[in-house]
This record gives C-alpha cells, structure tokens and sequence, in this order.
C-alpha cells in the first residue's frame, strides 16, 4: 500500500474473483484492474506496484499471462516492450516515466519508458545487463539503479540510459 503527496492511497485486495488493486481518492474506492482485453485477458491477479504524485497507478497481472498495466485518468492500458518476449516494470516517478526490465532472448535488460496515449509506449535502449534476476528499483533524472545476479555474484548498477522514440536518440 502505498500514501502519495495528493492524499490518494492504492494497494491490493483480494475477493472471490481474484486479487486486485484499489485507489482511493477523495472518500472513494475504486478497483482497477488490467485492461479486459489483449495478452492480459483471463487475467486472475492483479498486483500493485506503484503511485505517483499525479494519481497515475502502475500495476502487475497473473493468470493465463502476465505482464504490467498503467492506470491514467480512469482507464488502464497495457505497458510491454515492442518486440521482447517478457517485460516487467516496477517503478515510476511523477512524469510517467516507467522503470522495469525486458527479455529479448539475449538477456535481461534495463528499460526506461514513457508511455504517451499511443496504444504502446515506446521502447527505450539501454544498456545490456544479463542476469538471471533482476530488480530495477529507482530513476531519476534519466538513471536506473537496480541490483540482480549474474552467475553466482549478486551485482549492482547505476546507469545512464539513452531514451529512444522511433528509432531516434
């Protein structure tokens, strides 16, 4: 559960349709879940991960699939990285801007992503960094620190990423 600036509180629950997240603002709870359609249809679980100071909701879902969903002004949306097999996000900070990593049959990498109102946000490049676990915890300022394995040393990192949109630095 987690309190913002604005005085919204979001977190989890669960009943007899499964796990789901809630934001509550202005005396009223309100349950969100993934979007009904797409990858996350079929959907059992849903997680929170993260609120920002601008109401802005990040969440995570399990089931048949799972991935991570962005809640924006009443309406969820699917978040993933065109073109990998697995993505995650974990983190965001008050601009929107997502933290979390993707698998694109290389690795693991770090990803920092700011979704717009197109249907997917865009990927951004970063830095490869393979590991078999990963946590992506923090961003500011267009740097990601996280920490995971790689073979049998747990490893840290800070570092700069090069934000891409359309093929474009």
């Amino acid at each position: 559960m987690q309190l913002n600036d604005i005085g919204e509180v979001a977190g989890n629950y669960s009943d007899s349709t499964g796990g789901h997240v809630f934001l509550y603002r202005d005396g009223t709870y309100t349950r969100i879940d993934p979007p009904s359609s797409g990858s996350q249809s079929g959907s059992t679980y849903a997680s929170f991960s993260d609120l920002n100071n601008v109401g802005q909701i990040l969440g995570s879902y399990y089931g048949s699939s799972s991935g991570s969903f962005l809640y924006t002004d009443g309406v969820s949306r699917d978040v993933s990285v065109a073109g990998s097999s697995s993505s995650s996000f974990s983190g965001m900070n008050d601009l929107g801007q997502l933290i979390g990593t993707f698998y694109d049959g290389s690795g693991f990498n770090a990803v920092l992503a700011t979704p717009d109102l197109a249907p997917a946000p865009p990927p951004c490049g970063g830095p490869s960094w393979p590991l078999a676990a990963q946590e992506v915890t923090a961003v500011a300022a267009g740097s990601v620190a996280g920490q995971g394995t790689t073979g049998s040393a747990q490893a840290g990192m800070i570092t700069s990423l090069r934000q891409e949109t359309n093929g474009a630095t």
